[in-house]
């Protein structure tokens, strides 16, 4: 905020003399970092001979002349190149004085400038600080009835890395002090989808719309269903003592009816046989106790399970920080590293503000490497889900192995952009070229969760709750059925 202190020297026709300060606090990049002095003659019209100052200070002058009803403005700006604090001491030489006039100002920079010549803004204009700062205005709307959403709390991550919390106005409106560049917006609101967006903001783009998601309301069929058991249970009394009557008059015999289901349908009937018979409950226990395998071959025996290619595209914005999230995935991943074989090819992107590769097509024999990767992982920032994507695809197809599992397994809370439809044609072209993508939801929202298991159907894989109780099992168990021969 501009704060002008006005000060007035008394200007004697032998000599003048006086000092003034001022406090900038902290001083944040979008914050003014200039402040303006005035200087007035009482009596006879003087001039400013000269100005010193540090290098990172700025110094311009409205006029040279002052005079007892005309007074000129000093407007002092620093450009800090160190983030801490600061003071420094502008003097300023008169024509009817022999001694300078010492001006002060001091405060605690949050930033650091871009340069030390960035000039003060001109008294022509409005005051605008930084002359690359503008002022972003933000409106939050509902997406299917474009009506405002006031008095919602929005976390914004400005171009500086720094982050703050505003909250929209009766018309669902945040206005923002920021320079050019890429601005990150959470939003998480109960009943709709939670998001992020990433805006490019300068000048002339500086009018945004976010519009949240809320989902059609299916808890209401569900809790629908259950009243119709009622119903049916009011049906049984019906059933009377005659019931061996009704069987004599030649109707078959409810064992004749079982045999006719099993034989007109033997593979709906063998299915879940089998099913049992591989997810015994001893097999579960096993991978639950160990969280991981001293020998690969008790969680992918070769003679079972094909070779692996697998991305591991891990979500570090910062919604992953709250719920213990991270510690989630880490523990997951932690075990299936332990339980990968040499012949498997492993690759490690995160992304959150940018996409950044930790590994490519690693071996299951890098354990080390890979579990020391995993637990160096920090939140932070906003999820550029288009972009992690398009970089899982890419590292997934160079390492390709023809006949092996080639799968994209995506970690997140569930914070996606369900508007975002380029996501669709990616997973598309991805699924079309062989290379699955399944989805591991930690701590999702019932709503999210619904938007992630319809991402994971169209990129050709399953989703999977990733449970605290049981770190890596669920993980692990996705990863066999995905690659069983």
């Amino acid at each position: 905020m501009k704060n002008t202190l006005l000060f007035i020297f008394s200007l004697l026709l032998i000599q003048v003399s006086g000092q003034a300060n001022h406090d900038f606090g902290n001083l944040t990049e979008t914050d003014l970092p200039f402040h303006d002095f005035e200087l007035s003659s009482n009596q006879e019209k003087a001039y400013i001979l000269r100005v010193e100052s540090d290098p990172d200070v700025q110094v311009l002058l409205s006029s040279r002349a002052f005079a007892p009803n005309e007074p000129a403005t000093l407007r002092v700006q620093i450009n800090p190149q160190s983030k801490g604090r600061f003071s420094r001491e502008i003097q300023v030489w008169v024509s009817n004085s022999d001694k300078a006039l010492s001006f002060k100002i001091k405060g605690n920079a949050r930033y650091e400038a871009a340069s030390l010549d960035i000039p003060c803004p001109g008294f022509g204009k409005a005051p605008s600080g930084n002359p690359s700062l503008f002022v972003l205005e933000l409106v939050l709307k509902d997406s299917l009835t474009e009506q405002v959403i006031p008095h919602q709390r929005i976390e914004v991550f400005l171009p500086s890395g720094e982050s703050r919390s505003f909250r929209t106005n009766d018309q669902g409106v945040i206005e923002i002090q920021s320079k050019p560049g890429l601005h990150g917006f959470q939003v998480d609101r109960d009943e709709y989808f939670p998001l992020e967006r990433m805006v490019y903001a300068n000048p002339s783009r500086n009018k945004h719309v976010l519009r949240i998601y809320k989902p059609e309301p299916m808890a209401s069929t569900q809790e629908d269903e259950p009243q119709e058991e009622p119903v049916l249970n009011t049906e049984p009394p019906i059933v009377e003592e005659p019931m061996e009557e009704v069987l004599q008059e030649g109707d078959p015999s409810p064992i004749e009816e079982e045999v006719l289901l099993v034989d007109s349908f033997p593979d709906l009937i063998e299915e879940p046989e089998v099913a049992v018979e591989e997810e015994t409950p001893s097999q579960e226990e096993e991978l639950i106790d160990s969280q991981g395998f001293e020998d690969e071959s008790e969680a992918f025996p070769t003679a079972l399970y094909r070779s692996q290619n697998l991305v591991f595209l891990l979500d570090v914005s910062g919604s992953m920080a709250k719920k213990d999230k991270l510690e989630q995935m880490q523990k997951a991943m932690d075990s299936l590293i332990l339980a990968l074989r040499p012949q498997d090819k492993i690759s490690l992107i995160t992304y959150a503000d940018g996409v950044e590769v930790l590994a490519e097509g690693l071996s299951g024999a890098d354990k080390d490497m890979l579990l020391s990767l995993v637990q160096s992982l920090e939140p932070g920032g906003i999820t550029e889900e288009e972009a992690g994507l398009r970089a899982a695809y890419r590292l997934a197809w160079s390492n390709r192995i023809e006949d092996g599992n080639n799968l994209i397994f995506l970690f997140t809370d569930g914070v996606f952009d369900p508007d975002n439809k380029a996501k669709d044609r990616i997973l598309f072209m991805g699924s079309k070229r062989g290379t699955k993508l399944s989805v591991g939801g930690i701590a999702t929202s019932p709503y999210a969760r619904g938007f992630l298991e319809e991402m994971a159907r169209k990129g050709g894989g399953r989703y999977i709750d990733i449970r605290e109780e049981i770190p890596g099992t669920s993980l692990i168990q996705e990863i066999q059925f995905q690659s069983k021969k």
